[in-house]
């Protein structure tokens, strides 16, 4: 497996970095990918997502988002 560990039945986490109160926060999401975590992100914090981490570096992808 090339040294990578696979959680089989769970998806990949990312954290949801948001700008709330002058500071930032993070909320762990747990989706299949980067786009995905984006959607989620648009989706239910319009206002305050800032970034998209992906935690698990073997499920990470290159980024288009900005």
């Amino acid at each position: 497996m090339g040294g990578h560990a696979l959680h089989v039945g769970m998806p990949p986490a990312y954290d949801l970095i948001l700008k709330k109160s002058g500071g930032l926060i993070t909320r762990t999401i747990h989706v299949a990918d980067a786009a995905e975590a984006w959607r989620l992100a648009r989706e239910r914090y319009p206002e305050s997502i800032r970034a998209v981490v992906c935690q698990d570096t073997a499920a990470a992808e290159p980024s288009g988002h900005r």
